[in-house]
């Protein structure tokens, strides 16, 4: 009897919300990360402006994966990502549990993202969930084109700049150009262990861009800390079963033997 009162109770609420985003205005973008951290204050204005600028679109439901749900920009050049995980999932009113376990590891993740690998993942930034001014033409969109409404000072979210898929790439190159492309994929990885972070989903397909012959980590929710069971084996391992089915025999053996290598010097 208390869950139907309740269920009934929330329904009206949502029928009593105003159609929109109910919004704090103000003069600026209240920006933490990255912004403080890594610029002085002239460096901090122009990058001010420019996510202002790339925020002022709508953005548009484009899937959705264990860490994240994803929104593409109208120009396509953006996406938005919000922690999404087992445990931390939206629910009513557009709002996101902030005491959740998982949503926190997911944020600390993004914001790993953007303050020691913002090279490597193309984030450009990621809010935290306190109040800042929005543009006017910003706003996300579900599937059926509805506007959500959502406060920013109850949900958090990723910006970063939209790669091509890797694994595409892959597919249509030769076998030179699948070595360089591949060469770039191990740089990327070296460069994130070097820093200290690995990212603990090991999935291939999905979770890698490439431009202009660099590779760039997607997937952003994942990162832990390097500990000792580092190994280029159990990262190699996703990639090693997509060039069995898609890659000839001479491109495998390449890639067994840059592996082989770089695990004999960690």
């Amino acid at each position: 009897m208390f869950r139907v009162v309740l269920i009934i109770f929330l329904c009206l609420i949502v029928l009593s919300l105003p159609k929109g985003w109910r919004v704090l205005r103000g003069p600026s973008l209240r920006l933490l990360y990255p912004i403080e951290e890594r610029y002085k204050s002239d460096e901090r204005r122009m990058l001010e402006d420019r996510i202002f600028s790339t925020l002022d679109q709508p953005f548009f439901s484009w899937g959705r994966g264990s860490q994240s749900e994803v929104f593409l920009s109208r120009d396509g050049e953006w996406v938005i990502k919000i922690p999404r995980n087992k445990k931390c999932r939206p629910y009513l009113l557009g709002r996101f549990r902030k005491n959740s376990r998982g949503q926190r590891g997911c944020l600390e993740s993004y914001l790993t993202a953007a303050r020691e690998l913002a090279d490597e993942t193309a984030v450009l930034y990621v809010h935290r969930g306190e109040p800042f001014a929005m543009p006017n033409q910003f706003g996300l969109y579900d599937r059926l084109g509805r506007k959500m409404v959502l406060e920013p000072t109850y949900f958090s979210f990723a910006l970063q700049k939209r790669k091509p898929l890797l694994s595409e790439k892959l597919e249509a190159a030769n076998l030179e150009e699948a070595k360089k492309i591949l060469s770039s994929l191990l740089n990327l990885i070296e460069a994130e262990r070097q820093k200290g972070w690995v990212c603990s989903d090991y999935a291939f397909t999905l979770n890698f861009g490439y431009e202009d012959c660099r590779a760039f980590r997607i997937d952003i929710g994942s990162y832990l800390p390097v500990d000792a069971s580092y190994s280029w084996k159990a990262i190699a391992k996703p990639i090693d079963k997509y060039l069995e089915h898609m890659a000839e025999s001479s491109l495998q053996e390449w890639w067994h033997q840059e592996i082989a290598e770089r695990q004999s010097h960690l």
